[in-house]
């Protein structure tokens, strides 16, 4: 099962709004956080040995529109 963990409310809206939009049967649960520590203490609450995480990084606060 995977789990995703999104980073700031504002800009997850679109991820939240795609995930919304198609079958994800393999998606246990999306949590949406404040920053990315909170991310990882979320993280360490059920990450087990052998898991697989992807940290995905977002452009700099100078491309926003």
């Amino acid at each position: 099962m995977d789990k995703i963990i999104l980073v700031g409310e504002d800009r997850s809206e679109p991820i939240l709004e795609g995930l919304h939009s198609v079958e994800t049967s393999n998606i246990e649960s999306v949590s949406v956080v404040n920053s990315l520590f909170e991310a990882n203490d979320l993280l360490k609450s059920y990450i087990q040995p052998g898991d697989v995480v992807l940290y995905e990084n977002d452009l700099p606060d100078l491309y926003n529109e």
